[in-house]
């Protein structure tokens, strides 16, 4: 996400067309100047999506079934 206008596009009107198709099972969003990720994922419910914020550098980020530590996504940023 480059900038505000972007971030409200991608999780207002780009998400409800994600949680649309039936395929998709999460959706990850990484804000590099907050340093968050957020993850959203698919449950069993119809329409029902379980959201994940992680901002902690220690905290563990599980995508696709994979575990990935908050702090090395950002590790390579240009301060």
């Amino acid at each position: 996400m480059r900038s505000e206008s972007i971030l409200n596009y991608d999780l207002g009107v780009k998400r409800r067309v994600y949680e649309q198709m039936e395929t998709v099972q999460e959706i990850v969003f990484v804000d590099p100047f907050e340093q968050q990720v957020l993850v959203c994922r698919r449950t069993e419910q119809p329409n029902a999506w379980l959201e994940t914020t992680h901002s902690q550098p220690g905290d563990m980020v599980l995508v696709d079934e994979n575990e990935l530590l908050l702090k090395t996504v950002f590790e390579n940023l240009p301060t």
